[in-house]
């Protein structure tokens, strides 16, 4: 039964978030690169474990806190110590976009999340070449760098 637990049951189509899934769990590679892993979040804590069972090797993290950036980073820094595959990280170039055009970004947004709607307060320092947005259900800002044209990322 642990066998097939981890083993590909179902391919998952896109509309879904992809990927293989064994009984209960997401599959990926094969061979040894063969992982598990199951990841969740409630209010106040993000979890994620992948195990590579072919390696001996294994992690489970739990932070406390909604946003799971985090354990990305964690796992990829765990996939370089350990030499198990591993996403690799996504690297963007903060683009040279003039600061006095942000200035109409400026306001409140409000960002459909779930069944909820998600405030979002953007303001902009023209001066320092900051926009940042905040959260303030979420008691969180981020400062946003420009990619390109209208697109930011943090």
């Amino acid at each position: 039964m642990a066998r097939q637990m981890i083993s590909k049951q179902v391919h998952q189509s896109q509309q879904y978030g992809g990927g293989d899934w064994g009984l209960g769990v997401a599959v990926s590679g094969d061979g040894d690169s063969l992982a598990f892993s199951h990841g969740g979040r409630d209010e106040g804590f993000v979890a994620n474990v992948v195990m590579w069972p072919n390696r001996g090797r294994g992690i489970a993290i739990l932070s406390n806190g909604v946003a799971g950036g985090l354990l990305q980073e964690i796992v990829r820094g765990f996939a370089e110590e350990y030499g198990v595959p591993s996403a690799p990280r996504t690297e963007k170039q903060v683009g040279a976009i003039d600061a006095a055009a942000w200035v109409g970004l400026a306001g409140r947004y409000a960002m459909p999340s779930g069944r909820d709607t998600l405030m979002l307060d953007v303001t902009v320092d023209a001066a320092a070449g900051l926009l940042t947005m905040s959260s303030p259900v979420q008691r969180r800002t981020m400062q946003l760098l420009p990619l390109k044209g209208d697109t930011f990322f943090s």
